[in-house]
């Protein structure tokens, strides 16, 4: 059996551990997509971390920038089913990619649904001239 105080130490360590653990969990990044087809060079960019080179199968993140090289093209599958393709000298940042198709999606919404107000105004409007 353990004495007192080696066993305080060691939940302390354990519980030390954990919290680690679950910080960098917490911290992580949500995975955007995954590099599907690269010819030519890839460079992908974190905030802190230095430029690592890019292949084919890399899980790309939130948050990540990628450049592609001179005669190079990245074939990108995103994880909301998107689908994106950097061609030569592109450089393409995957946190502002998300912000301007939520910005699309939401314009389109919009559009639809002054469209349907409109239609809606015009069968009442007819409906009530018969």
């Amino acid at each position: 059996m353990l004495a007192g105080g080696k066993l305080w130490h060691m939940l302390g360590a354990f519980f030390l551990a954990f919290c680690c653990a679950c910080a960098q969990a917490a911290a992580a990044p949500d995975p955007a997509g995954r590099v599907d087809l690269l010819t030519g060079d890839l460079q992908i960019l974190q905030a802190g971390k230095p430029a690592r080179p890019g292949h084919a199968g890399d899980v790309i993140f939130e948050g990540d920038i990628l450049a592609t090289g001179k005669d190079s093209e990245a074939h990108l599958s995103m994880a909301d089913t998107g689908y994106i393709v950097l061609r030569a000298n592109t450089r393409s940042d995957l946190q502002n990619e998300k912000k301007v198709m939520q910005e699309e999606m939401r314009t389109l919404y919009e559009q639809e649904q002054k469209r349907y107000r409109e239609e809606l105004r015009a069968d009442r409007q007819a409906g009530s001239e018969d």
